[in-house]
C-alpha cells in the first residue's frame, strides 16, 4: 500500500467493488480515529451503490 502525505494527511488509492463493477478512488483519507466510512453518493453510484434509508434522530433534553 502506497500512503501519500498531503497537507500533512495520509491518503491512498482505493478500489470499490460492488456486484461485479469497479471503482478506483484516487485519493481517500485515512482516519484511523473514524469510526466508520462515508464516500460521496454520486461518485459511487457509478457502480450502483445507493443510501440507505436514512433514520431520522429525535434528540430530548432532559
Amino acid at each position: 500500500m502506497n500512503i501519500d502525505i498531503l497537507y500533512g494527511l495520509p491518503f491512498v488509492k482505493l478500489e470499490i467493488q460492488y456486484r461485479g463493477k469497479r471503482l478506483i478512488l484516487n485519493k481517500v483519507l485515512i482516519d484511523t480515529g473514524s469510526a466508520g466510512t462515508i464516500f460521496n453518493a454520486n461518485v459511487v453510484d457509478e457502480i450502483g451503490v445507493v443510501p440507505r434509508k436514512m433514520i431520522q434522530w429525535i434528540l430530548f433534553e432532559a
